[in-house]
């Protein structure tokens, strides 16, 4: 099946379009940028008429509809513990590990220490290879041990 070129065209803008929509890391750290790549690319595959208006108009509706969830998030991660957001473990204003997207509180060797669970989160730390043990709530993004 052959398709002309700016059926391609149209294929590879709506294909750009889609995976910069899904990119989650650029919303995180770059959330205006990305939301304005977004915009460009919409209003220019209709300038160039390979997308029709109803297109671009939902083009820029989704798009504004995944700028202001990540526009919340941001501001909710930097005053809570997120799940899929990545944090600096400190110590009296010193970094002593790491906790990934997972959960998993590492520290600066790599070595995997405890994890954060459930909902409300709580901190586990390892007890053995399978085993873990309750070390404490967390509470917006202060971990309150036990003990």
């Amino acid at each position: 099946m052959y398709y002309t070129q700016q059926e391609n065209d149209r294929r590879q803008l709506k294909s750009q379009w889609e995976n910069a929509l899904r990119d989650s890391i650029a919303f995180l750290y770059r959330t205006d940028d990305d939301y304005h790549y977004l915009l460009l690319q919409a209003d220019e595959g209709y300038q160039l008429g390979l997308i029709c208006l109803s297109e671009r108009q939902e083009m820029v509706t989704r798009a504004l509809g995944a700028y202001s969830w990540n526009v919340e998030h941001n501001i909710t991660r930097e005053t809570h513990w997120c799940l899929g957001c990545c944090y600096h473990f400190q110590v009296d204003g010193e970094v002593i590990g790491t906790i990934g997207t997972e959960g998993h509180y590492r520290d600066l060797q790599g070595e995997l220490l405890s994890n954060i669970l459930g909902q409300p989160p709580e901190l586990y730390l390892r007890a053995g290879r399978f085993d873990r043990e309750f070390a404490g709530d967390v509470e917006g993004l202060r971990i309150m041990r036990d003990g």
